[in-house]
């Protein structure tokens, strides 16, 4: 068994309303690379104009700016959820980027307020689209799961029904619910992170047997919360 010490930082910031969108990314890559952070993750929403949405092309270009501006890190980036539409659809995504390649992208199932903030923003768009699609991946040698607030909790009963849940790491992006052990599909050591843009707050906890355990964040800096997880592998 080796044990390996990552460092992980959560974004803070409140995204209820959209956020100012110039020099975003240029913040986020620089907390990255400054601190030299293992894991990042953002709020719903982080990605969301105060008074449009991303097009399509404009979402393409939002992420390969992320991917060009950290692929020489060594962190796994969950940046925060994009509001975005294409020809026929608004949509609410969040890239899973690692070492200049987007390894996927989560999409939220459920609506959870999605629809009002696109017509908020004048969408021409008439439909919600979610994607049926788990996420679940693989990191570094670690089982990883991604949801997006409403969403929190098919995973778990997914993993629940299908085998056990089993992962080292889960991660929620949210903007107005909290997370619960009952709907953690953590295993035993196994780490939550939850980015929160409502209140705004960052929230890490661990699995430990039948605790659900919140853990100290090390440091914090402007938008920053960043915290030591302590994982083991074989």
């Amino acid at each position: 068994m080796i044990e390996e010490k990552i460092k992980a930082g959560i974004w803070v910031e409140y995204t209820n309303d959209g956020v100012k969108q110039d020099g975003l990314v240029d913040d986020l890559t620089y907390f990255i690379k400054e601190y030299e952070l293992d894991v990042f993750l953002g709020p719903e929403w982080l990605f969301m104009p105060k008074d449009s949405l991303y097009t399509e092309q404009g979402k393409k270009k939002l992420v390969d700016e992320l991917i060009s501006k950290t692929k020489n890190t060594k962190a796994l980036i969950l940046p925060g959820s994009i509001l975005w539409e294409d020809d026929n659809f608004f949509y609410n995504s969040i890239p899973v980027i690692h070492q200049g390649k987007m390894i996927g992208e989560y999409f939220k199932r459920i609506d959870g307020g999605t629809e009002e903030a696109a017509k908020e923003r004048h969408s021409k768009r008439k439909r919600y689209a979610g994607k049926k699609d788990y996420g679940l991946y693989n990191w570094s040698g670690y089982d990883m799961g991604v949801e997006i607030c409403a969403d929190h909790g098919i995973l778990y009963t997914y993993l629940g029904y299908e085998s056990k849940p089993f992962l080292d790491l889960y991660f929620v992006a949210a903007c107005g619910i909290a997370v619960y052990d009952s709907a953690s599909p953590l295993k035993n050591k196994g780490y939550c992170l939850f980015a929160d843009g409502k209140l705004p707050k960052a929230e890490a906890y661990q699995k430990q047997d039948k605790e659900f355990n919140k853990i100290d964040h090390k440091k914090t800096s402007a938008n920053l919360v960043m915290y030591e997880l302590v994982m083991k592998k074989t």
